[in-house]
């Protein structure tokens, strides 16, 4: 194989985005075509009137049932999860009924941080676009001292190697556009203060209110 025969035709993205609340995470991802939204955040009141279907989640062990119709059929090209950070609350509750527990353990932590790498290691492999919303932390390195932002996700290594599941990772944040109004602005870059990468390399680092139609018309 050759790097020069690497197209970008009918790619499929595999984004994670993520943010504060209020910074445009959900309403980029609904810019997809035809999107399902798995949405945990309970969110999706700020995209009414759009036409964009979803179902309102609390228990994990039917996300998963619907989570592999939806990658199977042929109506949705799009698949959303807002937010991954509410996700993994439902998924330690799912681990506890089944060790018959109430309280988490070593183990039932570590059952997390697997269940989660598995779940994400799926949604890449899924030949659909596949937008996965999360919540932001700070997270200070125990040696430097240094103050990150990174994903809101469990485990103290599983948010540094988000990277390593997604091409693109977009950190989101509300600002101002050219004539002073607020816009949302997608991070594609990332610094030493927050993770950020794009590997379609057609992005600018910083770019107003992103969607779909816009990195596609950038990749062409």
């Amino acid at each position: 194989m050759n790097a020069k025969d690497i197209s970008l035709a009918g790619i499929k993205l595999k984004i994670m985005d993520y943010g504060k609340s209020g910074t445009g995470k959900t309403t980029f991802a609904c810019t997809f075509p035809t999107p399902y939204i798995f949405d945990w955040d309970r969110g999706m009141l700020s995209q009414r009137g759009k036409d964009v279907e979803y179902e309102t989640c609390t228990d994990y062990t039917r996300f998963l049932s619907n989570l592999n119709k939806v990658t199977k059929d042929d109506v949705h090209e799009t698949i959303v999860i807002d937010s991954v950070t509410i996700l993994e609350k439902a998924m330690m509750q799912h681990i506890l009924l089944l060790n018959n527990r109430t309280e988490p353990t070593i183990h039932e932590w570590g059952r997390l941080v697997d269940s989660m790498v598995q779940l994400l290691i799926q949604l890449t492999k899924i030949d659909k676009h596949v937008v996965v919303v999360a919540h932001e932390q700070m997270v200070q390195d125990e040696l430097t001292q240094a103050v990150e932002i990174l994903p809101l996700i469990v485990g103290k290594k599983l948010p540094g190697q988000i990277p390593l599941w997604f091409d693109e990772v977009y950190r989101m944040e509300m600002g101002k556009d050219t004539a002073g109004n607020p816009c949302s602005i997608a991070h594609t870059v990332g610094t030493q203060k927050f993770c950020a990468k794009s590997r379609l390399g057609v992005l600018e680092p910083k770019v107003q209110n992103l969607t779909y139609t816009g990195i596609m018309s950038k990749v062409k």
